[in-house]
């Protein structure tokens, strides 16, 4: 009847809708052929360039195999004409998704690709070295740096001990640092310890590291980065033995300054010993005293570790103790010091030493008059960057016409001089004894 009909060139509705539904059907058939057909294609590609290959393999394989059972179908399906079961719509939508997946991973592993070759290109260019070790010390990873900064090839040192590498002498503090990257879990800094190059020298380097955990939390191994820090170390040990000879130098500077105010205090007192007149043989002794303070400093400088400061507790009790014993007894005087304990440089130590002397030379020769002893009080304290010397005697006081700016006396004069020189104040307070406060920054 069909053939009558198409003999007669009558096209009935009914024939025209089927035959729209034929072409239909078989586009959407080789539609999922070809989306099929081009995922194998890439997931082939792939294969090439992923480093798993196994999963785009099978990919690419179970799409070929799709494809092959799909065009062998094909005439027959072309030529029935049937309607598209429900497998073969389910078919189409797998392979639209399939297609979409294929294409969304391999752009993910292109992304993955650039990224590795990124921090491939980075570790290969830095300079510094990039390892891993295992819990166990052993080297697993090097960067190029290695080989760079002390030129073993990378497969002589993978495999190998990090010990092995490092200076017997510094291998038990390597294993402490370790240590304790497994106890805190957190990273580490600060390690400095000396790695033998090929050439059997050995180079300092630093060291930062971090522990590598499995899933149950324990360390597994370390990461960690090493730099070259030889020209720094080398820097310092010159610069260390450039201060020491610079210590040497100062001490030798005190030493001789010391033996050089000794013999000048000699003469000093040889010369005093020679003249009659009391004015001219106590202006010796006056200056002989002055020196003392002066050969007091010098003579702990010299014997003290650091040369351009020392603590006042070590320089001034000290000092009021030989000032006292130049002059005969009676009177007998009992020194009461409170000090505390903070530092002073060569810029002020000197002026003080100098000070001191004047108040102490000054209440021995008038403080005691008609008395068989007496005591002197020196009290030193320091507030903030504020020093406060105390030095006061409990003997008859100065007059209080006597005035430090206005004194025509010598002693008086300089300690006004001194205490400017100083950038400081002094007062004297009257009342049981006298009382010099003396206040300077420090």
């Amino acid at each position: 009847m069909m053939d009558i009909i198409a003999q007669l060139g009558i096209v009935t509705p009914s024939i025209r809708k089927s035959g729209k539904r034929n072409v239909m059907n078989t586009t959407v058939y080789v539609i999922g052929i070809l989306l099929q057909f081009t995922a194998a294609i890439i997931a082939l590609l792939q294969v090439r360039r992923a480093p798993r290959k196994l999963p785009w393999l099978l990919i690419a394989l179970s799409s070929l195999l799709i494809v092959a059972r799909r065009a062998a179908t094909m005439g027959e399906f072309m030529k029935t004409g049937q309607e598209l079961a429900a497998a073969e719509v389910l078919t189409l939508i797998v392979s639209v998704f399939l297609f979409l997946g294929v294409i969304l991973m391999s752009r993910m592993f292109q992304d993955v690709r650039v990224s590795e070759a990124h921090f491939r290109h980075l570790i290969e260019n830095n300079h510094d070295i990039i390892y891993t070790l295992t819990a166990d010390g052993i080297l697993t990873f090097v960067s190029p740096g290695w080989t760079a900064l002390l030129g073993h090839p990378v497969h002589q040192v993978t495999g190998q001990r990090f010990k092995t590498f490092i200076h017997p002498d510094d291998r038990p503090a390597c294993n402490a640092w370790l240590n304790k990257v497994i106890e805190t879990g957190r990273r580490q800094d600060g390690l400095e310890y000396r790695v033998r190059h090929i050439d059997g020298s050995w180079y300092w380097h630093t060291s930062s590291a971090v522990p590598l955990c499995n899933a149950a939390g324990a360390v597994t191994g370390f990461e960690g980065t090493a730099r070259d820090i030889t020209e720094r170390k080398q820097a310092e040990e010159r610069i260390g033995s450039l201060l020491a000879e610079k210590e040497i130098i100062l001490r030798e500077v005190h030493h001789r300054i010391k033996n050089n105010m000794n013999t000048m205090m000699s003469l000093l007192s040889m010369q005093a010993g020679t003249m009659n007149e009391p004015s001219a043989v106590e202006a010796l002794k006056n200056a002989g005293r002055r020196m003392q303070s002066m050969r007091v400093l010098y003579e702990k400088l010299y014997h003290s570790e650091n040369l351009r400061e020392m603590t006042i507790g070590d320089y001034v009790p000290p000092l009021v103790h030989e000032i006292v014993k130049m002059f005969p007894a009676p009177p007998f005087a009992k020194i009461v010091t409170e000090v505390d304990d903070f530092m002073l440089g060569m810029k002020i130590l000197p002026p003080l030493g100098i000070i001191i002397n004047e108040i102490v030379t000054n209440a021995m020769k008038y403080a005691f008059i008609g008395r068989g002893e007496g005591v002197i009080t020196v009290i030193a304290s320091k507030t903030d960057n504020r020093a406060t010397i105390v030095i006061g005697d409990d003997g008859i006081g100065i007059p209080h016409s006597v005035d430090i700016e206005r004194s025509p006396g010598f002693g008086l004069a300089l300690i006004g001089m001194l205490v400017t020189q100083l950038d400081g104040s002094v007062r004297i307070e009257r009342g049981n004894g006298t009382r010099f406060v003396l206040e300077f920054n420090v």
